[in-house]
């Protein structure tokens, strides 16, 4: 079974034959960067689920904002990137979204399975909010998120949630730009995504066995695939 992200569908389904294949070639084999990046975001994500949990106040998040880039200026140019774009999302994430009041739970994942293909769907947060409204909230983090990956985002989520949360709402799946606060939401339910994830599906198939290591590649252990699959943005 070959396994790949939302994220890394929504991605692939936007590129070109080049950027296809060298995301299916980052997927089988795990450069050594790859660790790195999976937990580029890791320290902001960890913060935002604490804060609507009530584990950390508004005030803890935006002393941490203030630390990070106390940190950032004594630290070498890679630790420096990662401290200034996760205290940028929490201080943008604030400022957008902090008024909501958010009652989270442990994120469940779904599978959407198609030709030997299987895509795994976590959110970010998953949560009840104003008492009465399920949400499962995917968060993209990254300086510029793409609105048409939002969207397919959007749309693989609900199918693969609609058969396990059966009275889900298409309004239910948010995807949030969380650097300019804008959040692209299902109005309806139905896609016309399908043929589309079908044929891409296909293509994984025939070709996953004739793709070639990079040099320092690693086969993908199943810790790290596991780690992988969680929603994930970094800086390119």
């Amino acid at each position: 079974m070959i396994k790949l992200s939302v994220r890394e569908m929504a991605q692939y389904l936007l590129s070109d034959d080049a950027a296809r294949l060298q995301l299916l070639r980052e997927r089988k084999f795990v450069a050594p960067e790859a660790i790195a990046r999976a937990r580029f975001y890791s320290e902001s994500r960890t913060s935002i689920a604490a804060y609507h949990r009530g584990a950390l106040s508004r005030d803890a998040v935006e002393a941490k904002v203030v630390a990070m880039r106390t940190e950032a200026r004594f630290c070498n140019p890679h630790l420096r990137i990662e401290l200034l774009n996760n205290a940028d999302v929490l201080e943008r994430y604030l400022y957008h979204q902090g008024h909501r009041t958010l009652h989270v739970a442990p994120a469940p994942a779904a599978e959407l399975v198609r030709s030997g293909v299987e895509i795994r769907v976590r959110p970010s947060l998953f949560a009840i909010e104003d008492d009465d409204c399920r949400r499962l909230i995917f968060l993209e983090l990254r300086d510029k998120a793409n609105p048409s990956a939002m969207r397919i985002i959007a749309e693989l989520a609900y199918e693969a949630f609609r058969p396990v949360l059966w009275s889900l709402p298409p309004q239910a799946i948010q995807v949030v730009d969380v650097r300019r606060g804008i959040v692209t939401e299902l109005q309806q339910a139905g896609s016309s995504i399908g043929p589309e994830l079908a044929m891409a599906c296909h293509e994984f198939t025939a070709l996953w066995p004739e793709l070639a290591p990079p040099r320092g590649a690693q086969p993908l252990s199943r810790a790290m695939e596991r780690q992988m699959s969680i929603a994930w943005d970094f800086e390119t």
